[in-house]
């Protein structure tokens, strides 16, 4: 059995297949958990099956604009501001 790893926003995770995740939203009053893949695609996770998941804490990937390969160059400007602000 795995150990249970705390979500914390913002924080990047890699799964037992190899993903890229970044948490975007833990909400504790009704316990799910909202993830980024890398690739873009937006899903959530209730408590129990975060838990369940094979993860590990990793460090942001230096190409941290993978979800937003959809963006033209100008807003991937925008965006890495923004992010350098954070």
């Amino acid at each position: 059995m795995t150990e249970n790893i705390f979500a914390r926003e913002g924080d990047w995770y890699k799964d037992s297949p190899g993903r890229l995740l970044q948490v975007i939203l833990y909400n504790e009053n009704d316990d799910y958990i909202e993830v980024r893949l890398f690739e873009g695609e937006d899903t959530e996770f209730d408590l129990n099956s975060w838990n369940q998941l094979e993860i590990e804490l990793v460090e942001p990937s230096e190409d941290w604009s993978g979800p937003f390969d959809d963006l033209v160059a100008d807003e991937i400007s925008k965006t890495e501001k923004a992010h350098a602000s954070n």
